[in-house]
């Protein structure tokens, strides 16, 4: 079982969260500490953009909306992984698995991903 509610480092694309948070020596992704335990092994969870993708996140803004932070609001909802995309913008994340030594960690199962859009969107996707 996994939980994300802990992050170490929220640089996803060299988006610091919340700002002025990181250092320049910071990687680019978000670590979600202690994420998964299995067999008794504890481990983070790493997300990062992959090959030529570009990460294009939605501005931080102010309102009223619980979301309306953007990419301030990347990291952690709950027990949630979170991450804020742009509409109509694409991606390539990697997640992966290591322990905090930086040895990998295979696993097995499911991961399930929600879409929870609190704007309205009149957006076609990319094909």
């Amino acid at each position: 079982r996994c939980s994300f509610n802990r992050t170490s480092v929220n640089n996803l694309g060299g988006f610091c969260s919340p700002p002025g948070s990181c250092d320049d020596e910071d990687p680019e992704y978000i670590r979600f500490e202690d994420a998964c335990t299995v067999n008794g092994l504890t481990f983070d969870a790493i997300v990062e953009v992959v090959g030529a993708s570009e990460y294009n996140p939605i501005p931080a803004r102010e309102s009223s909306s619980p979301n309306a932070g953007g990419v301030n609001n990347n990291g952690v909802l709950g027990t949630l992984g979170q991450i804020n995309q742009r509409n109509g913008e694409r991606v390539t994340l990697e997640i992966r698995f290591e322990t905090k030594e930086g040895n990998p960690v295979q696993i097995s199962g499911e991961l399930v991903f929600v879409n929870m859009n609190n704007g309205k969107c009149s957006c076609n996707p990319k094909p």
